[in-house]
């Protein structure tokens, strides 16, 4: 099972630990879970094409 890359790097999350500093470990998970939220949104919106509302 290969690791799942969290930049556009390709760095997956142990290698960020491994190296990184804890702001930018904590701004490369912020990214990537505010990419992870949006794409996911846009998911949900496009097979309910009929519902207006944005999730909060």
């Amino acid at each position: 099972m290969s690791p799942h890359p969290l930049n556009e790097g390709g760095e997956p999350l142990f290698t960020l630990y491994s190296t990184g500093t804890n702001e930018e470990i904590q701004e490369t998970l912020r990214a990537w879970l505010l990419k992870t939220i949006a794409g996911l949104e846009q998911a949900t919106q496009a097979e309910m094409p009929w519902s207006t509302e944005k999730a909060s």
